[in-house]
């Protein structure tokens, strides 16, 4: 009876763990015609949000500071016999250095990318996020829908304040985004991935013809602008929100009709993404992001 119990509760904890979690969708409604240089600087401030509060015990601005001080503190210790104290905050300082640049590096590719997709018309759809061990195996998705780009520049620096103020105040607020940040994995790694028209080039990053955007795990999808109707490929979150799984989870959808007969705003955000017909295509960034803990002295 005992071992009857035991393995009833075993499948029912493969069950759960098994079972597909609710996407966050983020809506930020952003007034602002978007060029370049600000989509860049939206995208580039998500993932140091979401970098800090995952990988690294710091601040983003704490790893800038130890960038820029590294080579000064290293020439002060060289000239004497480093304690053994000493040696771990020198390595946990290398690993602090060797963040930052990595995150530099990547996001540097990333705005070369969207200017470049403005300049040759091969646009970046998404800026996708990828928390885990592998980019294949992820425990969090964290995509980030960009939507058509001007490609005219502005001079004016208030308009990409508000625009940033406004995409800061959207993931801040949102209850769900917070709580799925909130939620410790451990110590792990950060995989960035773009999506762009098939057979476009790349220097920096690399293309990979059987990649799909996994199924698992906690994702959230962040929208920019009004960019609703816009052309996306809903090949992996989306698809699955419309999607019944259990007898359970079958009315998830269904919920969203009201006794008026009036849609809800699920469905009507799942009929205004609609599929894109050309092929798509993903690539990988060269390097990755390797989170680490705190040191203990």
């Amino acid at each position: 009876m005992e071992r009857k119990l035991r393995s009833e509760r075993l499948c029912y904890n493969i069950a759960n763990r098994s079972r597909l979690a609710k996407p966050v969708f983020i809506h930020c409604n952003i007034d602002e015609t978007l060029t370049p240089t600000s989509c860049c600087k939206i995208v580039t401030e998500t993932p140091k949000y979401i970098l800090c509060n995952k990988l690294i015990p710091y601040p983003y601005y704490t790893l800038k500071n130890a960038a820029e001080n590294f080579n000064t503190c290293s020439t002060e210790q060289s000239g004497h016999t480093q304690s053994r104290k000493a040696v771990r905050m020198k390595r946990h300082h290398k690993k602090m250095v060797e963040a930052y640049r990595n995150f530099e590096s990547i996001f540097q590719n990333v705005q070369l990318e969207l200017q470049n997709s403005v300049a040759c018309g091969d646009a970046v759809e998404e800026v996708v996020l990828l928390i885990g061990a592998t980019s294949r195996s992820p425990r969090e998705v964290y995509r980030i829908v960009i939507p058509p780009v001007s490609c005219v520049e502005s001079d004016q620096k208030q308009s990409e304040n508000r625009i940033r103020l406004n995409l800061l105040r959207c993931v801040v607020l949102s209850e769900d985004l917070t709580d799925m940040l909130d939620r410790s994995i451990g110590l792990t790694n950060m995989y960035v991935m773009l999506k762009k028209r098939r057979g476009t080039s790349s220097h920096w990053f690399v293309p990979d013809d059987s990649y799909g955007l996994p199924l698992r795990g906690r994702q959230a999808v962040i929208f920019l602008g009004e960019q609703v109707g816009r052309r996306v490929d809903t090949d992996a979150v989306c698809k699955e929100v419309a999607k019944p799984r259990t007898p359970d989870t079958s009315k998830t959808v269904e919920a969203e009709t009201n006794l008026d007969g009036q849609r809800g705003p699920l469905l009507e955000l799942i009929d205004g993404l609609h599929i894109n017909p050309r092929g798509t295509q993903w690539f990988q960034s060269r390097v990755c992001l390797k989170g680490f803990r705190l040191v203990c002295l």
